[in-house]
């Protein structure tokens, strides 16, 4: 014969299949966390990059810079920090992507690959352009507004595929600050882009971790 309170400790009692159902929940949220990417990580990284980068080529673009850096320098300083932010994103993508199957690796792989194309297509415009005599200033305006168009339709797309406000929000900010980098010209776009640009970014990386504990995810 067993009271009410033994009912707690057999294996059908209600209390019992509650908390074996809240562990299971448990393990699948620990899984799900990890094997999502790290958005934080990613919009740290290029943060800084396009921070630092684009207020490099405004300093060295300012007649009036109280940084002494020569076009060549910031030109360079900037490449290497876009290409050590594409190393960051690949080897970690490639990390968390590999634990996935079936249709989350077919959307993971499609999402590269547009990124590959919308890149590649814009490189492509812009050779085109300079081919056919656009003026070396008008390329200067074009070459970080453009990217930061490619960049932000991706980014508001796939936040709209994926119900993500916070790269939804990101990426309509880049957008934002293309159009105003574009009306403020040469040097001001690179300004523009490092503060607005490469702010927007820092303060996503900012906001994912409240957004994760609001919605009760590990992270």
């Amino acid at each position: 014969m067993t009271t009410e309170g033994d009912d707690r400790l057999l294996p059908n009692s209600p209390a019992a299949v509650a908390g074996i159902l809240a562990g299971l929940e448990r393990d699948r949220a620990h899984a799900a966390a990890a094997l999502e990417p790290d958005a934080g990580l990613l919009y740290a990284t290029w943060g800084a990059a396009w921070s630092v980068g684009f207020g490099l080529m405004f300093a060295a673009r300012w007649p009036s810079s109280p940084i002494a850096v020569s076009l060549g320098v910031a030109g360079a300083v900037f490449g290497l920090l876009l290409a050590a932010a594409v190393v960051v994103t690949a080897v970690h993508l490639g990390r968390t992507m590999s634990g996935l199957r079936g249709q989350s690796s077919s959307a993971g792989r499609m999402l590269g690959w547009a990124w590959l194309l919308g890149f590649g297509t814009f490189a492509t415009l812009m050779a085109g352009a300079g081919r056919a005599g656009a003026d070396e200033r008008l390329l200067d305006l074009l070459w970080p507004t453009g990217s930061g168009l490619v960049v932000g339709l991706l980014y508001v797309a796939t936040g709209a595929m994926w119900s993500d406000r916070v790269q939804f929000g990101l990426g309509a900010g880049i957008l934002l600050s293309s159009g105003a980098g574009a009306l403020a010209g040469v040097p001001g776009v690179y300004l523009v882009m490092s503060v607005a640009g490469g702010g927007g970014f820092l303060l996503a990386a900012a906001v994912i971790p409240v957004v994760s504990r609001r919605a009760g995810r590990p992270r």
